[in-house]
């Protein structure tokens, strides 16, 4: 019982109702279909972890050559900050919002939340937002 009013009655470990709002809000805000088709949706991590991945979405965009180009240009538009490489930052209320932003080329791959691998027939992005704090 302890353990549930502790987590605000969800077991530790197990995401929450609204865990992912934060970072879907965020994912909406891009726009991401504005750019390409969003072929895949997932979510890992939650707010109510001992250890482990915070709340993160994980959306891939394919569509063209200039998918990858033109929502790298949205970024710095919806105030996220370059950390170096693929990061990126914006903080949002009590929290801050982590992208890592990586181009997708036609024949690469990723692997969705089933561990399931697919590969894109079109270039695009892999984006992949994380709420901490």
């Amino acid at each position: 019982m302890l353990v549930g009013v502790l987590s605000a009655c969800t077991p530790l470990g197990v995401a929450g109702p609204h865990d992912y709002d934060a970072v879907n809000q965020a994912a909406k805000s891009l726009h991401l279909s504005k750019y390409g088709h969003v072929v895949y949706t997932g979510h890992y991590g939650s707010a109510h972890r001992i250890e482990g991945n915070p709340p993160t979405v994980i959306k891939d965009v394919l569509g063209d050559e200039t998918t990858y180009p033109s929502l790298l240009a949205e970024l710095p538009r919806a105030g996220y900050k370059h950390l170096g490489g693929n990061a990126w930052s914006r903080k949002s209320g009590k929290t801050t919002l982590l992208v890592a932003f990586t181009e997708l080329k036609s024949g690469d791959s990723y692997i969705d939340a089933d561990g399931k691998r697919h590969v894109v027939p079109a270039p695009g992005a892999d984006i992949s937002i994380a709420s901490v704090g």
